[in-house]
């Protein structure tokens, strides 16, 4: 059991400022199930912050608080934060966490806090599970990484894609039935339940009471895939986490994830990823899979 953290506060001068929208820090953490939470989450109480914030939970559970009222937070949601909102969050002890954060000013989300786009009873929003939205954090935490030149101006443009997907999403959750959103929670628990193993899904339609033709309808209405594509993307996060750590070969990995062949989970990955196994989070781990992808 162990967790990865990555926390930074960002720099920025009048010409950032300019560009109307900057980033001011960015986090991400994931803990291992049974990890407990204590001081693991260093951006998680703030006093009256002072920028807006967007945090996205893609695993485990936990809660969030916020004027008293405490908050249910479920995996794919986001938190949406503006500047003087005194809240605190954190996971369930021992239900493992992955989060993604970004904080961010200027006058581009001061005015769409002006328009109503952060509205105070909308700040918990469940999203699910959205590849394109993790693509976005991880672009932002390798810009931050290497901090060149102009940098702010890239997260900044990455941050506005950000807000407009996230409020394409949730436009389109807005039209999707309870019975589809609880149907969906489900598989997604089962997913997580067997992401070390193999999973099949129409046998799981089944045990649910839908057919298979009619969860594959929910869940390309809900994210864009289909079910299978689902949980293949729910193995590589996983992938990822696992080869951050270092302690497995690309070989292991595959395997531990029930990919068949580590040849096909090479190509996969580097589908997905735009790099190889081998190569990712910058380690170079031996393995005799590269010239395969």
């Amino acid at each position: 059991m162990s967790s990865t953290q990555f926390f930074t506060y960002l720099t920025y001068g009048t010409r950032d400022e300019a560009w109307k929208i900057y980033g001011t820090k960015v986090g991400y953490l994931h803990l291992d199930a049974g990890v407990l939470p204590q001081d693991a989450l260093p951006w998680s109480h703030e006093q009256l912050p002072t920028d807006f914030q967007c945090i996205y939970i893609t695993e485990g559970t936990g809660w969030f608080s916020v004027d008293d009222k405490r908050h249910r937070v479920l995996p794919g949601t986001v938190l949406t934060l503006v500047p003087g909102l005194h809240y605190s969050y954190g996971p369930d002890a021992g239900s493992g966490w992955t989060e993604y954060m970004v904080g961010f000013q200027g006058e581009y989300p001061e005015e769409l806090q002006r328009l109503g786009y952060f509205p105070p009873e909308s700040v918990v929003r469940d999203v699910g599970f959205r590849d394109s939205l993790v693509g976005i954090y991880t672009e932002v935490l390798e810009i931050v990484k290497e901090q060149r030149s102009g940098y702010q101006h890239l997260i900044g443009s990455q941050i506005m894609v950000l807000l407009a997907k996230i409020d394409y999403q949730i436009q389109q959750g807005s039209q999707m039935q309870g019975y589809e959103l609880e149907l969906i929670e489900q598989v997604k628990a089962k997913f997580q339940e067997h992401i070390y193993a193999t999973l099949d899904i129409e046998t799981l339609a089944g045990t649910m009471n839908v057919s298979y033709t009619m969860l594959r309808d929910i869940f390309k209405k809900y994210s864009g895939l289909s079910p299978y594509q689902y949980f293949l993307q729910m193995k590589i996060n996983k992938a990822k986490e696992l080869l951050s750590e270092g302690n497995l070969t690309v070989k292991e990995v595959s395997f531990k994830l029930a990919f068949d062949n580590p040849y096909y989970f090479s190509r996969f990955f580097k589908k997905k990823t735009g790099v190889s196994p081998s190569k990712w989070n910058g380690k170079d781990i031996p393995t005799d899979l590269d010239f395969m992808t």
